[in-house]
């Protein structure tokens, strides 16, 4: 009786370890546009100057686009530091000002873009900075202890 359960038990073991999947809790193409569709849906429940789905899919167009390579390097903000990965450049500061390659999605190009008619640019900016207010939940992006 005990060599059946022993061997039922290691059959259960041995069946999860090769039928697992690798998951990502804050998958870019799937968990940041939920979220920020979220975010869009309570603005436009709360307001009169609803977005309109042309701006609501250039904001989750940015949302995406912020995990890009070298983006996502500055992605992390330790509040008990104000540092960022290693040392580097914070997600706070990375809203702030940016400088990179990759463009200039931070606060003062958002409002510069808006202000120039360049509603497209601006609308994906407001996406990369919900995606890195997104990243602030997750306890790996806040310190640099893991």
């Amino acid at each position: 009786m005990f060599l059946k359960k022993t061997t039922k038990v290691s059959v259960i073991i041995l069946g999860l370890l090769l039928f697992t999947v690798v998951v990502f809790g804050y998958d870019h193409l799937i968990t940041h546009p939920k979220l920020t569709n979220g975010a869009i849906t309570i603005y436009n429940n709360q307001t009169s100057n609803k977005l309109t789905n042309q701006q609501q899919n250039w904001i989750v167009e940015g949302s995406i686009a912020e995990d890009t390579d070298p983006r996502y390097l500055n992605h992390y903000y330790d509040p008990t530091t104000g540092q960022g990965l290693n040392g580097g450049i914070s997600a706070k500061q990375w809203a702030q000002v940016q400088g990179s390659i990759s463009g200039d999605y931070s606060e003062k190009a958002i409002l510069e873009n808006y202000k120039q008619g360049n509603y497209k640019r601006a609308y994906q900016g407001v996406g990369h900075i919900l995606h890195l207010i997104q990243d602030m939940s997750v306890p790996a992006h806040t310190r640099n202890d893991s």
